[in-house]
């Protein structure tokens, strides 16, 4: 908020703080919610989608970017041949973690997703698939989308959330 009021002074008072569990704003309050590389980093995804569903009119669109779990295929793939043809030690590495910046609470990636989980994960809440792109950075991410870095769903509100989706 403190970086939104620096460049937009105008806005102030438009800037609001408040947890995406629990949105201060009343029922099918919006036509469209953007949310924008966040779910990756939240502990209770669920809840979130299902208090953005609260606050989309029927109809209304969700917005949603992720990294892509499909883009660590792609080195697992070439890991997986290189030792295939004995090109890297017998004994397979640590895999490592996806927490980045560990000393930052904020930048924590706590869940991975690919197209299908998250489409299936969204369907459970009550949104009904659009479209889906890709975001690539790299010569191999535009040759292959599919293990493109990151994901874009467009998703629409169909209905409430599945009352018996844990």
């Amino acid at each position: 908020i403190a970086i939104a009021n620096l460049l937009y002074p105008d806005l102030t008072s438009s800037f609001r703080q408040m947890s995406v569990y629990n949105l201060d704003f009343p029922d099918a309050s919006f036509d469209c919610v953007t949310f924008k590389e966040v779910i990756e980093h939240l502990c209770r995804p669920v809840d979130a989608l299902r208090e953005i569903n609260r606050v989309l009119r029927i109809d209304g669109y969700l917005v949603l970017t992720t990294p892509n779990a499909n883009a660590d295929a792609w080195r697992l793939l070439i890991s997986g041949l290189k030792h295939m043809i004995g090109k890297s030690p017998g004994r397979r590495k640590d895999p490592g973690q996806q927490i980045f910046f560990a000393n930052i609470e904020w930048n924590r990636h706590i869940y991975a997703w690919t197209p299908a989980t998250l489409n299936t994960l969204l369907q459970a809440n009550g949104f009904e698939y659009i479209e889906h792109q890709f975001y690539c950075s790299s010569w191999a991410q535009h040759l292959f989308p599919e293990m493109g870095a990151g994901l874009a769903f467009l998703v629409r509100k169909a209905g409430p959330p599945a009352a018996n989706i844990i």
